[in-house]
């Protein structure tokens, strides 16, 4: 949930509403005969619950096969409360990541994952957005900064493009160069 969380939030730059208040949210029950994967299915397979998480979930599996420590893996290791291992799951990261609506591509792992993010541009899009929050220090306004976000991500994915190029058109803009420091 963390991880695609995260994705959603950062790399596609989505926003979620906050659980509803009348939502009572409990820790997941660990269970050595179960996969992450599917304790937090059902965990969130209710109607409200679905809502949200049908938008991080999926990112989330499909970035599965590397642990908490960014280690590759094709199985997740269940310990006992003893330490030792009690059981070793197959880990699935086959998902449906529904990037924009009307999305229904199929993505294997977290590599096809981040091609299809590239693909779609919006991972470009959001890139673009969150560095110019932080050279702005402030989130954008669409009828101010607009054109300065579209020079940014031109670019940035131009025939010629290239994070350099980007970088270099930011420190270009009036917004940068004349923005209030507070």
């Amino acid at each position: 949930i963390l991880r695609g969380r995260e994705i959603r939030f950062q790399i596609l730059c989505d926003e979620l509403p906050p659980p509803p208040a009348e939502i009572k949210i409990t820790p997941l029950v660990p269970d050595h005969q179960k996969t992450t994967r599917s304790i937090v299915e059902t965990a969130t397979a209710s109607q409200t619950c679905q809502a949200c998480h049908i938008q991080m979930n999926p990112l989330g599996f499909a970035v599965e096969q590397y642990d908490a420590l960014g280690r590759r893996r094709s199985v997740e290791r269940k310990f006992a409360s003893d330490g030792t291992v009690a059981s070793e799951l197959p880990i699935d990261t086959r998902v449906e990541p529904r990037l924009f609506d009307g999305d229904t591509a199929a993505v294997n792992d977290a590599v096809a994952l981040s091609k299809h993010i590239a693909d779609s541009g919006k991972g470009h899009q959001c890139m673009v957005r969150q560095y110019f929050r932080h050279a702005h220090a402030r989130r954008e306004v669409a009828s101010r900064d607009g054109c300065d976000l579209e020079s940014l991500r031109t670019k940035l994915t131009g025939s010629a493009g290239s994070l350099r190029e980007m970088f270099k058109e930011i420190a270009r803009r009036d917004s940068f160069r004349q923005r209030k420091v507070q």
